[in-house]
């Protein structure tokens, strides 16, 4: 899939790998996750965190650059990652 795609579905893919974690954490397999998936997982989280921080903010207009800048590197980290992933793991992306 094209970078420039998986940037439209970024969102999209990150509540794939929410819950994916949520069923393995729920159904008692947290602990047999791959340390790639683990890596994945963070990323997403930290992707996740810095888009609310930026659409809030956004949101009352006081967004700052580097918050805008944050979102965009989390962003691009976690399609960087979850690309890698996806690569070494096609059935599970």
């Amino acid at each position: 899939m094209a970078t420039e795609e998986n940037s439209e579905r970024a969102d999209e893919l990150a509540e794939e790998v929410m819950m994916a974690w949520g069923q393995s954490v729920a159904s008692g397999h947290a602990a047999k996750l791959s340390a790639e998936f683990k890596d994945l997982f963070e990323k997403c989280r930290r992707y996740r965190d810095a888009k609310r921080v930026a659409v809030m903010h956004h949101g009352l207009g006081m967004l700052s650059e580097s918050e805008a800048e944050e979102e965009k590197s989390a962003r691009r980290a976690f399609l960087e990652v979850h690309g890698k992933f996806s690569q070494k793991y096609p059935a599970s992306a």
